[in-house]
């Protein structure tokens, strides 16, 4: 099974992904704490250097583009120095700018390897009709083989977005798979996976219960194909319409930052099943790629050969 996951990974290259939903701009300040401010009893935060870095479903579409996977971004940003920034950084092909928007920075304050704090500066207001007609415009051009809707509440994803995805994807014949925001939950229906975490599971379906309980009641009230649900440091846990329920352990020797981590389930889940793999199989590829990932900072991605490498350790090789 680990020759069968290896080779698959060569297929990233050869489909088509198409990454829709909020596009962020991540910053992050590194710096020092020394001393206790004199003018009141707060820490002084001694800036050092300042990075930035793709955000949200940004983020994703990093992700793919590092596993050397095909894939075009789909938002709207604004005209302001985070979105040019952020264009500047990505493939902007897809990518609509509204004027007087404000696109979602999100800047965290790191001293040593401990964030401080987060300051977040958005505007969560849905995207304009003519944006969001633009982005759907460059979608359909674009024909992608494979649709990650990437919902972090930013205003991108809405009813009328979905109803579109939904239409093209019952048109092409094209896998839908969302990463949810919960205050959006009456937003999917009919999509084909959801891979929200466990508090997010939770809380789509209204109520606690063992992990193979909430999978089968995301599936049937979204009427899904299959949900997966990420664990954090337990893994993840999957299932399929009618079929019995898989789970896989975590792998992760030692966690530095989870930001992110589910950007990366989404992207590799995305290009696995892209590529063939069963969707048990595409499960335990991508709980292997977020096992890489949160060893790192911040919003991160990893390489092919970083993938290749994890799974040869990992201790199971594959469903």
């Amino acid at each position: 099974m680990r020759a069968r996951g290896e080779s698959l990974l060569s297929l990233f290259e050869t489909f088509r992904v198409g990454v829709v939903g909020d596009l962020l701009l991540d910053c992050y300040w590194k710096g020092s704490v020394k001393r206790i401010s004199p003018e009141a009893p707060v820490p002084v935060f001694e800036k050092g250097e300042e990075f930035f870095r793709p955000g949200g479903g940004a983020n994703v579409g990093e992700n793919i583009r590092s596993l050397g996977g095909r894939v075009r971004l789909f938002g709207v940003v604004g005209e302001d120095e985070a979105g040019r920034r952020l264009a500047s950084m990505v493939d902007s092909a897809g990518i609509v700018f509204e004027k007087g928007r404000a696109t979602p920075l999100k800047t965290r304050i790191l001293s040593g390897n401990q964030q401080l704090l987060r300051i977040d500066s958005e505007h969560n207001s849905s995207v304009e009709a003519a944006s969001r007609e633009a982005v759907v415009k460059r979608i359909r051009e674009w024909d992608p083989q494979i649709l990650l809707v990437s919902d972090y509440a930013k205003g991108m994803v809405t009813e009328e977005l979905m109803d579109e995805l939904r239409g093209l994807a019952d048109q092409k014949g094209l896998p839908l798979v969302v990463d949810p925001k919960v205050s959006h939950r009456s937003l999917y229906k009919g999509v084909t996976g959801m891979v929200p975490n466990r508090k997010e599971a939770v809380e789509l379906v209204g109520g606690e219960g063992e992990t193979e309980e909430l999978l089968e009641r995301m599936i049937r009230l979204y009427a899904l194909e299959w949900g997966l649900i990420t664990l954090g440091e337990r893994g993840m846990s999957g299932r399929a319409k009618g079929k019995r329920g898989f789970s896989f352990p975590a792998f992760t020797r030692e966690v530095f930052d989870v930001t992110g981590a589910g950007d990366t389930v989404l992207a590799v889940i995305g290009l696995a099943l892209g590529a063939g793999m069963e969707l048990k199989e595409a499960a335990w590829t991508a709980n292997v790629a977020a096992s890489v990932v949160v060893g790192k900072l911040g919003a991160s991605t990893l390489s092919g050969e970083e993938l290749k490498k994890a799974l040869q350790v990992a201790r199971m090789v594959g469903p």
